[in-house]
């Protein structure tokens, strides 16, 4: 027998010993015996001599020192030269490579190095053969690995299957080959036929002409660009997934199958190729990935409840996480362990009725409540469940929301709302907040209790609610443009009466919206002062007027008759300087009166007005104590009506008001009747009265003869002083002084209001 013979038995024996020791070892690696067969040196020998006898090219490197190895046949396979090749495995990957390829390769060789790949594993791409042709090949990868299970040495076979490539693609173009072709692409223009992405039936119809740019969508355009380029370089036929517009600008994913198509020449101009339409593959695709993404990286947890038995048939990560157990260790418990208060009773009660929602449009259902932790404290949820198939089980889908921070922050919103909210009420001006509308959006209490409202009666009115005035309106028109203003205006209470307000204003951003923040500052006692200094102010040139005129007629007679009484002296007519004596006598004492009475005027609101309670009954009767004389005089019929009210007054300036009003009732009697005067009360109108039969006041006259010094009739005894106090002792009193002619008793009627106790 030949010696070649006999080594090729010898080396079939070998290999079938290989192959029956191999297999044992695998079968029991598969029953928990050893795994490191081909971590066996002798199993790398034996399978190199079967390589070299088979004539399989083959290379081995190291994945310490990273050297390249190739073996004659791998040189006879690849066509190279063992001097043209580096030294090192990467720059060997780096050459002969396929750029497409490369970037795959590398990561394949970075994951072996990391003990992450099997003791034998394949994978396809292409290399460059010497000649410069592209070829696909098989590489199969047999890893030496140690005892830690880190790679050592590689020994690599390469197989040329770029015949089985170019089968594979033929099958692949079946379609094309069916109907030659349904794509030609050259240059930057498509040619596709019309029943292909744009959905025309007719075979027959010329094809459409688009140019790529319009027809790719814009992030796939370049990688197509680049592969058409690669194809054409390479004269190799290529495969890519991309994104086709159609005519109606619907979008479509497809697989290009491309092949270069050479001239008469021998080089490559254009391609030819065909369109599979995988839309609904990668729309499903994709709605598998990311519902998958959706149930593992959801924010929200989810748990899968097995309705029979309530176990757990799956947590995603978010569970894990808020909970603090592992994924085994929560499947392995049933649902009841994780909800706080809940019994068997009251999850099947709460299944059940889930279940006769699930053909319901609406399937969801909402609870709230507590999750238990592994280490038993709890936290609040919201949960949404329904039911669902989970691998072919009925289950209950339980989605929920850890609301922990929800709930402290709406505390805390609660808290810092109910601060500023008492903060807001505090303050003690008003306070109005509204929109361009001038709609009233917020306000205070101040607001509301300033103008006799409730703050919810407020809220939604207009602003004319609370005032009309064309001013404040006209200056609402110029805060909408200037942002600001500042203006004095008047309000209406609720009960009709006026308030006199400052506003300031000015426009404020709530997050996206302008509006207009209003301050209200109540002025009406200012604006009572202001009234009260003009009235002063009045009085004052009334005042210096009066003494000016009033005073000077006393001083003139004086002087006059004292001229007379020196002439009638100096003749000693006795009589007549008498009588001049009398008429000086006269005008003093009319003088001394009225700056007696003027004194007495000013010192009604300068001197401490004290106030206190007193029966009005009191005062009169004091009042009368002090006009007994000029009532005797006169025969005067004084009444006063019984259960007079208590009143807050100074009873000093009351008891004077009294007197001046009876003493003005005796002095403008009627000469044909007795005099009678009444002092009384009108319950239902709140005043008082000091009623007479005496002339009466024409009504024009009403308001002047309150007026200091002015007299109606100046020939009658009096100063004209005595009603004008009367009406200043109402003034300090905050009252309101008023005479009705003609009275009841058919003269005048002077009414009067005080603070009732």
């Amino acid at each position: 027998m030949p010696m070649i013979n006999i080594m090729l038995l010898l080396l079939s024996g070998l290999a079938l010993l290989f192959v029956g020791k191999f297999w044992g070892e695998r079968r029991t690696a598969a029953s928990g015996g050893d795994t490191g067969t081909l971590n066996n040196p002798e199993f790398v020998t034996v399978h190199k001599a079967l390589l070299e006898l088979f004539d399989e090219g083959h290379f081995e490197f190291d994945f310490e020192k990273l050297d390249f190895e190739p073996d004659e046949n791998w040189l006879k396979f690849s066509g190279y030269r063992r001097d043209q090749l580096p030294k090192k495995f990467p720059e060997v990957i780096k050459k002969l490579t396929h750029p497409n390829d490369r970037e795959r390769l590398s990561k394949t060789l970075d994951v072996a190095t990391a003990a992450q790949l099997p003791n034998r594993y394949i994978h396809e791409f292409r290399i460059r053969h010497a000649n410069g042709v592209w070829i696909w090949v098989r590489s199969t990868v047999f890893l030496l690995k140690d005892d830690k299970g880190q790679p050592k040495r590689a020994l690599v076979k390469h197989t040329n299957i770029s015949d089985l490539k170019e089968i594979e693609f033929k099958l692949n173009n079946s379609q094309a080959l069916a109907r030659l072709r349904d794509v030609r692409i050259e240059g930057p223009v498509m040619q596709v036929a019309p029943e292909k992405i744009y959905g025309v039936e007719n075979p027959d119809q010329e094809w459409f002409q688009v140019t790529l740019a319009e027809s790719v969508h814009p992030d796939d355009f370049s990688k197509f660009q680049d592969a058409i380029d690669q194809s054409l370089n390479d004269q190799q036929p290529f495969e890519l997934e991309l994104r086709i517009f159609t005519r109606e600008h619907l979008l479509n994913w497809v697989v290009f199958y491309g092949k270069p198509v050479a001239d008469p020449s021998g080089s490559s101009t254009c391609l030819e190729g065909v369109f599979r339409i995988i839309t609904e593959q990668k729309q499903a695709q994709n709605r598998h990935v990311e519902f998958g993404k959706l149930l593992e990286d959801s924010l929200t947890g989810l748990v899968i409840t097995r309705i029979s038995d309530l176990s757990t048939l799956f947590v995603n990560q978010r569970f894990c996480q808020e909970s603090g157990y592992t994924r085994d260790e929560a499947t392995a418990l049933t649902a009841l362990s994780f909800l706080s208060g809940w019994s068997k009773s009251d999850m099947r009660n709460f299944f059940s009725e889930l279940l006769t929602k699930q053909h319901h449009q609406d399937k969801w259902s909402f609870k709230t409540g507590n999750l238990v932790r592994k280490d038993g404290t709890t936290f609040p949820i919201n949960a949404w469940q329904q039911i669902t198939q989970w691998q072919g089980e009925t289950a209950v889908a339980t989605m929920y929301l850890d609301i922990s921070d929800l709930l402290e922050a709406q505390q805390a919103l609660r808290h810092s709302d109910e601060k500023y909210r008492q903060l807001f009420d505090a303050l003690p001006d008003g306070v109005l907040l509204f929109g361009k509308d001038s709609i009233i959006l917020d306000c205070n209490l101040e607001v509301a209790r300033s103008h006799g409202w409730r703050r919810e009666e407020l809220i939604g009115q207009p602003l004319k609610f609370l005032s009309a005035a064309p001013a404040e309106i006209d200056a609402i028109n110029k805060l909408k443009e200037s942002g600001s203003f500042v203006i004095e205006g008047i309000d209406h209470h609720r009960d009709g009466s006026e308030i006199f307000l400052e506003a300031h204003a000015k426009t404020i951003t709530i997050g996206d919206e302008s509006l207009m923040l209003c301050i209200l500052r109540d002025i009406s006692e200012r604006h009572q002062h202001l009234q009260k200094l003009e009235q002063q102010k009045n009085d004052i040139e009334q005042f210096t007027y009066a003494i000016s005129h009033d005073l000077k007629s006393p001083l003139i007679t004086i002087r006059g008759f004292s001229e007379v009484l020196e002439s009638n002296l100096d003749n000693m007519d006795i009589d007549s300087a008498r009588n001049d004596l009398e008429r000086i006598n006269r005008s003093a004492k009319k003088m001394h009166s009225l700056i007696t009475e003027l004194l007495e005027y000013s010192r009604i609101g300068i001197t401490p007005h004290q106030v206190e309670a007193v029966p009005m009954a009191e005062i009169i009767e004091d009042a009368l104590d002090q006009v007994a004389g000029q009532i005797h005089a006169s025969h005067a019929d004084i009444k006063v009506q019984p259960k007079l009210p208590t009143v807050n007054v100074n009873p000093v300036r009351i008891a004077q008001l009294y007197q001046n009003l009876i003493d003005n009732a005796i002095k403008f009697r009627r000469d044909d009747v007795p005099v009678k005067v009444e002092l009384g009360w009108h319950p239902g109108k709140k005043f008082f009265f000091v009623d007479d039969n005496g002339r009466g006041i024409v009504s024009k006259f009403n308001n002047k003869v309150f007026r200091l010094f002015d007299q109606l009739d100046p020939g009658h005894e009096g100063s004209g002083v005595g009603l004008a106090t009367a009406k200043r002792i109402i003034d300090i009193h905050h009252g309101h002084i008023w005479v009705e002619s003609p009275s009841p008793l058919g003269g005048c009627r002077f009414c009067f209001t005080l603070d009732i106790h």
